[in-house]
C-alpha cells in the first residue's frame, strides 16, 4: 500500500528569524499579516477537518482498518506525532506500519544499525514520496537522524554506506529548502510546541524608534508617564500574540494558580517571580532565549506605529472592540484572541459547537448503517449526502471567522442558483424523467439556500463578539490582565534613562506592570499606562506574556567529504575526493534499449580500496604547469587540456607523482564507472533519463561545438564534475569488448595489450539520444576507445591517487 498518506495541509511549526529595520505600521503591514492569518487558518481548518472526520469514522467502526492506517499515517506525515500513532495500532494493522511506527518510537540510540537504514529510508522514500511541501521538512529531518546514527554504528566505507553519504547529501539540501521556504513564509510569526497539547504563537516585532510616554495633555496622563522621548529599539523580536494562558502556563509548570480558571483565559495569579521562572523552564525546553518584555519593548508593540492614547486612536469608545476591562468584562477574565463578548455569547458558542459535534456523530453513524444495509434503492446517494452534511457541521463547528464564513455564504448561493438553472433547463426540455430530476435539483437548491442563510446568521454573531488585535496582531494588549515587564520599576525612569534598548535594572521594591485589566478604567488601559507591583505579588488581576529575542541558530555545517590537494607548482594545485571502498553492477542491464554489445553483461564488481579521483578533469592550466606544453584546440585556462594522447596522459602522472611524492596515475575502467554513477544504477549518474543532462554536462547540445571550463556544471553524488560531457577522459586499461565477461569481480583491469586504450565519459560531441552503434554517448556505462598514440581536441583525462597501492592492479 502506499504508505504517505495526503494529510490536507499540514500546519509548518518552524522558528524562522528576520533581519530588522525602522518600524513603520502601515497599510502593507497591515495587509501582510492579515493574508498570513488567512493562510493559518485555512491551514488548521484543513487540518482539523481531516481529523475529525477520520476520529468520527474510526470511532463508528473501530474495525475499519483502512482508516485507522489513514489515521496513523495522518498523525505521522501531517503532525509528525509518533506517540499518538502507536496508540492506534492493533494486530489488524499492516505489518509494516506496525514495524516501523513501533521502531520510530524508541529512540534512536537505542537501534540498532540495520532499523535506522530501514527507519531512514522509509522516512526519506515513502513518506515523504507523497506528502505535500509543507509535510515534509519534519520528515526529512527523521530521515537525517536516522541515517545519521547509522553512519555512526557502521563504521565500513562501502557502497552501503556511500549510498547513505550520496542521501543524506539530498536530505540536507531539501531541509535547507524547506527552511528557507518556511523563513520566507512565516518570518512574520513563530509557533511553538510546549506539548501536553500547548501551543504558543509569537508575532514578529521589527526594530525601530518610537516616542515613549505620553503626551502633557493626554486625558489621564499619570506623572510618571514623561517626559517624552525618542527611543531606539535596536533589533527585532517575537512578541507572544496574546497573553499566556492557563493551559500554556500549566504544560510547562504543571500548575493553574488562576482564580477565573478556563483553559485560554490568561493565566492569573502569578507573580513576578512565577512569570521568570516560567520563562526559565521555557527557554530550557526550547532551546530559545525566552523572556519578559522590557518596559520600552511593551510599549513599542502596543502603539504598533501609533502615537494615540490606545493603539486604535484616542477615543476610549471604541476600547470594547479591544479590550476586555471594567466597562465589559463583568469581573472576570476572558479567553485571548477567541473572545466573543459577554457570558451569554460564550455559553451560545460552546453550545452551538458541541452540538454541530454531536449532530455530525450521528449522521455519520447513520450514513454507514444504511450502507450496511443497502436500503433503500437509493442508498450510496443518501450516504454520501449524510457524510457531506456532517462535514460542513464540523466545519461549522470549528470556523469562528465572520469574513470566511460569508465567503462561503456567497458560494452555496452561487450553488443554489446554478441549480435553480438546471432545474429550469430540465423542465424546458422535458426529456425522460424530467419530473423527478428537476424535484431533484429544486431539493438541492434549496439545501444550498439553507447552508446559506445559516452561514451568514453565523457570521453576525461571530463578528459581533470577537476582539480585535492591533495592527501587529497582537491581542489584549489593553485589558483582561496587568502583564509583567522585566524592568524595576522607578517614575523618574524616563528622565534618566538612555536611548537606545533602555531597560531599567536598579534595584527597586517593585517591577513594572503594562496593559491593564478587567478590572481597570479605560483612563488605566491606555498604552502609555505605567503600574508596578512587588515581584512577589500575585492578583488575580495581574498575568504576563513573554518575548523571545530574535536571534537565528546557527545550522550546523554538513559533513564535508574527504578531499586531497596536490601542489603542481607554479602556484597550481589540484583537488582530489576521497571514493570510498564498495560494490557496483558494472555495465548496462538488457532492459536499456540502447546498450551495445560491449556493455554486456551487467555484473557485480568491487572496488576493494578506497581512492582519491580529480574533481575536475584536467585543466590546460594544471597541464602546462607540469609539462609546459599546451596543444589544446579550445584554449581556456580552466578548460579542460585536450589534444593529449594516452601516452602524454601517464607521462603527466608520472610527473606531478615525482614532484608530490604521492602515486598518481589514470583511473582504472572499473574505478572511472563506479566513481561516475556514485551509488546509481541508472544510465546516468542523476537519472535514468537524459532530460537533465545539460544540467550536468557539456554536449553537443549545449557546449556550442567547443570545450568550456570545468565545474560549471551540476557534480554527482560524490561532488565529481563533468563525469558526462566536455571531453572523454582517458583510462588505465586496454580494450576487449568481452573483457566484462572473462574478468574478475574484484579490481578489474585489463592489461591484456590489444592496441587500444578505453575511453570513458561524455564529450562535446556526445547527443542526448544516439543509435546504440554511437560512440559518442555520455551513459554511465558507455564505453569507447582509440589508439594510445592519438590525440584529438574532444579527448583530455583525469588522476586518481591511490591511498595504499601505486597503480591499477596489474601495472
Amino acid at each position: 500500500m502506499n504508505y504517505a498518506v495526503r494529510s490536507g495541509i499540514a500546519v509548518l511549526l518552524v522558528l524562522a528569524f528576520g533581519g530588522g529595520g525602522v518600524f513603520a505600521a502601515g497599510a502593507d503591514d497591515i495587509k501582510l499579516i492579515s493574508e498570513m492569518e488567512a493562510r493559518k487558518k485555512k491551514i488548521a481548518q484543513a487540518q482539523q477537518l481531516r481529523l475529525s472526520g477520520l476520529n468520527l469514522k474510526l470511532q463508528d467502526n473501530p474495525k475499519d482498518t483502512a482508516v485507522r492506517e489513514q489515521l496513523i499515517l495522518f498523525f505521522l506525515v501531517g503532525f509528525d506525532n509518533i506517540d499518538a500513532a502507536v496508540k492506534l495500532l492493533n494486530d489488524d494493522v499492516d505489518e509494516g506500519i506496525r514495524t516501523y511506527v513501533s521502531l520510530a518510537a524508541k529512540p534512536p540510540s537505542s537501534l540498532p544499525e540495520s532499523a535506522c537504514l530501514e527507519l531512514g529510508a522509509w522516512y526519506y522514500r515513502v513518506l515523504t514520496k507523497d506528502a505535500l511541501p509543507v509535510e515534509k521538512l519534519p520528515l526529512l529531518k527523521r530521515a537525517n537522524t536516522y541515517y545519521e546514527r547509522f553512519l555512526q554504528l557502521h563504521p565500513k566505507k562501502d557502497i552501503q554506506a556511500a549510498r547513505v553519504r550520496s542521501d543524506l547529501q539530498r536530505i540536507r539540501e531539501s531541509i535547507t529548502k524547506y527552511d528557507e521556504q518556511a523563513r520566507q513564509l512565516e518570518d512574520k510569526t513563530i509557533m511553538l510546541h510546549l506539548g501536553k497539547g500547548g501551543l504558543m504563537k509569537f508575532i514578529r516585532v521589527p526594530a525601530g524608534r518610537f516616542t515613549m510616554g505620553s503626551h502633557s495633555r493626554e486625558v489621564g496622563r499619570g506623572e510618571d508617564e514623561g517626559p517624552q522621548r525618542q527611543v531606539a529599539i535596536s533589533k527585532p523580536f517575537y512578541m507572544g500574540q496574546i497573553e499566556v494562558t492557563q493551559q500554556q502556563y500549566q504544560s510547562i509548570t504543571g500548575k493553574n494558580p488562576s482564580r477565573f480558571k478556563g483553559p485560554y483565559n490568561p493565566v492569573d495569579q502569578v507573580s513576578w517571580s512565577d512569570a521568570t521562572a516560567f520563562c526559565q523552564a521555557l527557554s530550557k525546553k526550547t532551546g530559545l532565549s525566552v523572556r519578559l518584555p522590557t518596559e520600552p519593548q511593551w510599549e513599542y508593540a502596543c502603539r504598533a506605529g501609533t502615537t494615540a492614547r490606545f493603539s486604535m486612536g484616542q477615543d476610549s469608545k471604541f476600547l470594547g472592540l479591544y479590550a476586555w476591562y471594567s466597562g465589559n468584562s463583568v469581573s472576570a477574565t476572558h479567553p485571548a484572541a477567541q473572545s466573543r463578548g459577554d457570558a451569554q455569547s460564550e455559553k451560545y458558542t460552546k453550545a452551538l459547537i458541541s452540538g454541530k459535534m454531536s449532530e455530525a456523530r450521528k449522521l455519520y453513524s447513520k450514513a454507514n448503517a444504511i450502507e450496511r444495509a443497502k436500503k433503500p434503492e437509493d442508498w450510496k446517494e443518501q450516504a454520501d449526502d449524510l457524510r457531506g452534511l456532517a462535514g460542513r457541521l464540523i466545519t461549522n463547528a470549528k470556523n469562528l471567522d465572520a469574513v470566511e464564513l460569508r465567503k462561503r455564504a456567497e458560494k452555496h448561493r452561487a450553488t443554489a442558483k446554478k441549480y435553480t438553472r438546471e432545474a429550469q433547463i430540465i423542465i424546458r426540455a422535458r426529456k425522460k424523467d424530467w419530473r423527478d430530476r428537476a424535484l431533484s435539483k429544486k431539493k438541492y437548491a434549496e439545501r444550498y439556500k439553507k447552508y446559506a442563510a445559516a452561514d451568514d446568521a453565523r457570521a453576525v454573531v461571530v463578528k459581533a463578539y470577537r476582539k480585535k488585535p492591533n495592527t501587529l496582531g497582537l491581542y489584549d494588549m489593553h485589558g483582561n490582565v496587568w502583564e509583567w515587564c522585566r524592568d524595576y520599576y522607578d517614575a523618574k525612569f524616563y528622565a534618566s534613562g538612555k536611548n537606545v534598548d533602555p531597560e531599567n535594572t536598579k534595584e527597586s521594591a517593585s517591577r513594572v506592570c503594562r496593559g491593564g485589566a478587567w478590572s481597570s478604567s479605560s483612563t488605566n488601559c491606555r498604552s502609555a499606562k505605567r503600574a508596578y507591583r512587588t515581584s512577589g505579588s500575585a492578583r488575580s488581576y495581574i498575568g504576563f506574556r513573554v518575548m523571545i529575542e530574535a536571534v537565528r541558530p546557527k545550522p550546523a555545517p554538513p559533513a564535508k567529504p574527504k578531499t586531497l590537494t596536490l601542489d603542481l607548482g607554479k602556484n597550481v594545485t589540484m583537488k582530489l575526493v576521497r571514493i570510498p571502498a564498495g560494490k557496483f553492477v558494472m555495465g548496462t542491464p538488457a532492459a536499456v534499449k540502447q546498450r551495445r554489445q560491449a556493455e554486456r553483461p551487467a555484473h557485480a564488481v568491487t572496488i576493494s580500496k578506497p581512492f582519491y579521483m580529480g574533481v575536475y578533469e584536467v585543466t590546460q592550466t594544471q597541464y602546462q604547469a607540469v609539462t609546459g606544453v599546451n596543444r589544446s584546440k579550445f584554449k581556456g585556462p580552466q578548460d579542460p587540456v585536450g589534444v593529449v594522447s594516452w601516452q602524454e596522459a601517464e607521462a603527466f602522472c608520472k610527473a606531478v607523482s615525482k614532484k608530490t611524492g604521492r602515486n598518481v596515475h589514470l583511473p582504472s575502467e572499473a574505478q572511472w564507472e563506479y566513481a561516475c554513477r556514485a551509488g546509481t544504477t541508472t544510465c546516468y549518474s542523476f537519472g535514468q533519463s537524459d532530460k537533465d543532462l545539460a544540467a550536468y554536462g557539456w554536449c553537443k547540445d549545449n557546449a556550442d561545438g567547443r570545450t568550456h571550463p570545468v565545474g560549471r556544471k551540476k557534480p554527482n553524488a560524490f561532488g565529481l564534475y563533468d563525469m558526462h560531457g566536455n571531453v572523454m577522459e582517458w583510462c588505465y586499461d586496454w580494450y576487449d569488448s568481452g573483457f566484462y565477461a572473462k574478468a574478475k569481480n574484484v579490481d578489474p583491469v585489463n592489461i591484456k595489450d590489444s592496441g587500444r586504450r578505453v575511453l570513458r565519459g561524455g564529450s562535446i560531441l556526445s547527443r542526448r539520444t544516439t543509435a546504440s552503434a554511437d560512440m559518442f554517448h555520455a551513459r554511465s556505462a558507455i564505453r569507447s576507445y582509440t589508439t594510445p598514440s592519438n590525440a584529438y581536441y574532444f579527448i583530455g583525462f583525469r588522476v586518481v591517487v591511490s591511498e595504499k597501492t601505486n597503480t591499477p592492479s596489474g601495472k
